[in-house]
């Protein structure tokens, strides 16, 4: 499965949802918590999706563990080490189409914020306005 996180895309192995390392922790796991684990990641590594992908996948993973519609997610923080509470949290669920789309762009390697934001979060931005 497909999944965008901030502007990269990543192929979460739904498998993964059954291995005991993912299994063990789901149940005690709400959705609450795991906002609050990928705020406090992303606290410290604002761009943790660039710099660990076994992190990123994880917390994709959980992300789709927990809300299965959802296959896009956005964290930003303003800085490394900023207050956990200061990280914006946002998600979407896209079209298939658009996702693919995405995913061959990064491919192409011309996927970047930019891109991500003008496609997705900037679109999601002015429906809710």
């Amino acid at each position: 499965m497909l999944f965008l996180l901030n502007d990269v895309v990543l192929n979460v192995d739904l498998e993964a949802l059954s291995s005991p390392e993912v299994s063990k922790v789901l149940p005690g796991m709400t959705m609450a918590r795991v906002k609050a684990l990928g705020a406090e990641m992303f606290s410290q590594s604002p761009r943790l999706q660039h710099v660990s992908e076994t992190a990123s996948m994880r917390l994709a993973t959980l992300i789709v563990a927990k809300e299965p519609e959802v296959n896009a997610a956005l964290f930003s923080a303003p800085a490394a080490g900023c207050a956990i509470s200061a990280v914006d949290i946002r998600f979407a669920s896209l079209t298939m189409e658009l996702i693919n789309d995405l995913k061959a762009f990064q491919d192409l390697g011309r996927m970047n914020k930019h891109l991500a934001d003008f496609h997705v979060w900037g679109k999601l931005r002015a429906a809710v306005a």
